[in-house]
């Protein structure tokens, strides 16, 4: 078998009528372009939300690195076709319910797919997308596969260039409601003094459940005396939110506030959109002055960190190993260890 690390990149062909992947039927008027256009339709599946942050900030970065204009299939009203309705009731179809990526990023993704004509395929998953895409009279190119299925689907640029949809590209609702949660638990929206706990068992029971015991937890918090609100997220199961309120609770000279994810609207609309709710909830763990995080433990307890700007839970994640973050964020699991609720518990009322 040849060694795939000196495989060279085949040259790109020119798609004929019969080809086109938007016009099977020859039935479309077929527009020459004008300007340079990459329209992305490798959407084979849905898939969570931070899954999707991640292609369409990498879509972005393309057009950037190659100044260029994006397309995807079903435009600004595609957003039920990319998301995956195992973690979320509802989906909007809207993707401005969820997203202002012109706003966070100066450009806009939500083009929809055109049957241009003259169009070249990227079908090999070995292309190297660190080369440029258009040379000659190209003015389209269509990329046929999902992200993760090319190899090489990385490039570089310059940071400053690159989209960052957490910073100010996701909805203004988003934005509003986890700004309003604040304020109505009685923190400066300006400068958040709250701390953030993200409790991680049900899918992590064989390296975690030491390090996120409720009396652990109970615990850290104690200790952290400079925050006097808390925010906690936990996907645990049932019994596990009511052992550790009781713990928290008999701390009594304590003088904090303690609220509990499913205790907060993250929902404001309360249609059951869990992609929604994830979002708000997101933003608030990116506001929090300190962050404890379990997802991996490391010294016994997990990460605590003060924060100014987070890293942001599921930004960058692979599609083929995501299992779903929205998962991780919310609600409860089967006491038996390892199995998941079928739908993640997100209460919105």
């Amino acid at each position: 078998q040849p060694c795939r690390g000196l495989r060279r990149t085949p040259p790109l062909e020119e798609v004929g009528p019969p080809a086109d992947p938007l016009n099977a039927s020859g039935d479309l008027l077929r527009v020459k372009p004008v300007g340079r256009h990459i329209q992305y339709l490798g959407n084979q599946h849905g898939s969570g939300i931070s899954d999707r942050i991640s292609v369409l900030e990498w879509l972005v970065d393309l057009g950037t690195f190659n100044n260029a204009t994006v397309h995807i299939k079903g435009g600004p009203l595609g957003a039920a076709s990319y998301l995956d309705t195992r973690h979320s009731k509802r989906v909007s179809s809207n993707w401005s319910h969820y997203f202002d990526i012109k706003a966070g990023c100066g450009a806009y993704p939500f083009n929809d797919a055109e049957p241009f004509e003259g169009c070249v395929n990227i079908s090999d998953p070995y292309f190297n997308f660190s080369n440029q895409l258009f040379s000659g009279n190209v003015g389209c190119v269509n990329i046929m596969l999902r992200r993760y299925a090319y190899k090489n689907h990385k490039f570089s640029l310059d940071d400053k260039k690159r989209c960052n949809i957490w910073k100010g590209g996701l909805a203004p609702s988003v934005y509003k409601q986890s700004r309003q949660l604040l304020q109505a638990n009685g923190s400066n929206t300006t400068i958040p003094r709250f701390g953030a706990y993200h409790i991680r068992r049900c899918d992590r029971m064989h390296a975690n459940a030491v390090c996120t015991d409720p009396a652990v937890v109970a615990s850290v918090i104690n200790n952290i005396t400079a925050v006097k609100d808390w925010v906690i997220f936990y996907y645990a199961e049932p019994e596990y939110k009511l052992r550790l309120k009781k713990l928290l609770f008999q701390c009594h000279p304590c003088d904090r506030i303690i609220s509990f994810e499913d205790e907060l609207t993250l929902n404001p609309f309360k249609d059951g959109d869990n992609y929604f709710a994830w979002l708000v909830a997101s933003d608030l763990l990116s506001l929090a002055s300190v962050r404890v995080e379990s997802t991996n433990c490391k010294n016994g307890i997990g990460s605590i960190k003060p924060q100014h700007v987070s890293n942001m839970l599921g930004h960058g994640q692979d599609e083929g190993q995501e299992a779903s973050s929205e998962d991780m964020l919310f609600g409860e699991c089967s006491r038996r260890e390892g199995e998941r609720s079928p739908m993640p518990t997100v209460r919105t009322e």
